[in-house]
């Protein structure tokens, strides 16, 4: 099974793994609300997440830190909270931002094969001058 076939059923799976989250969350709020009405509140939900992750991923960060701050009641806590969190989230999105330029390099790598070719050649080119 290729890798992009993977990335896709993993996309697939967290759909309604997401979807099922939303309801069970909805259920758990809004226990006098019908089912139908919880449904719909959680298909719009995981939309609006699933657009937040493509389109506006600081935007999601931002909603996570909001969320991380949320349970302080004290404003200096709270303040404190979202700061220690947005330190947090943001230096963890810049690591997985360089793992994923990183990634990027070795799949141009294994798309066009010129990285290793001219590293190869540059070896040779030293091996040939030393001779």
């Amino acid at each position: 099974m290729s890798l992009v076939i993977r990335y896709r059923l993993f996309w697939a799976a967290l759909m309604p793994a997401l979807l099922g989250l939303a309801f069970w969350k909805n259920s758990r709020s809004y226990p006098h609300k019908s089912p139908l009405w919880r449904l719909g509140k959680a298909v719009i939900d995981t939309g609006l997440l699933v657009l937040m992750i493509i389109y506006a991923p600081a935007l999601l960060l931002a909603y996570v830190v909001i969320w991380l701050s949320s349970p302080f009641r004290n404003k200096i806590m709270q303040v404190s909270a979202a700061f220690a969190s947005i330190l947090t989230v943001t230096h963890l999105a810049g690591v997985v931002f360089e793992v994923v330029a990183v990634l990027g390099v070795f799949a141009v790598e294994l798309l066009t094969g010129q990285v290793l070719a001219r590293m190869d050649k540059r070896e040779i080119d030293k091996l040939a001058k030393v001779a």
